[in-house]
């Protein structure tokens, strides 16, 4: 019997955690729609952008999943694609609580699928980032640092009157 309820619970669990990083990645969206409207702040959001980072306005935000004949399956969380000539934003999203923070081990395998998207999309300009609620691993952190990739904490994400 205990049993039972254990898996249910287990089910349960892991259901509410696939609407909570579906909820971030919503949010995540609406906020880059407006990002261009307040700079200021959403550069403090972030840490790692690059110098003099500007947020365009985006003439698409989406998930993107591979192709089904692709030889690598993955999913994209965040897919913003500029109007004009700017950086493509390409993220990866967890909405998680502290004690699991984002890994490295997660940090290299979004660096693989976002190699795998620009080769297959075609994206010249772009700029990764992760937005982990639950934080990072220092490790994780060390290897962002070094590969580039912009990153946020910051619980803001989840907010929607800051826009």
């Amino acid at each position: 019997m205990i049993d039972k309820w254990e898996e249910k619970y287990k089910s349960t669990q892991g259901e509410l955690n696939l609407y909570k990083g579906k909820f971030l990645e919503f949010m995540v969206w609406t906020h880059l729609e407006n990002a261009h409207k307040n700079q200021e702040l959403y550069n403090k959001m972030f840490s790692g952008l690059p110098d003099g980072f500007v947020f365009s306005e985006f003439k698409q935000i989406l998930s993107y999943t591979a192709p089904p004949l692709n030889p690598i399956q993955f999913q994209i969380d965040v897919f913003a694609s500029p109007k004009q000539d700017s950086y493509a934003l390409i993220g990866e999203v967890k909405n998680r609580k502290q004690e699991s923070p984002f890994t490295i081990d997660e940090a290299k395998a979004f660096v693989q699928k976002a190699n795998e998207f620009v080769k297959i999309e075609g994206v010249e300009k772009s700029i990764l980032f992760v937005v982990s609620i639950g934080g990072f691993r220092n490790n994780a952190l060390d290897y962002m640092k070094d590969k580039g990739i912009a990153w946020s904490a910051d619980c803001r994400w989840l907010e929607s009157f800051i826009v």
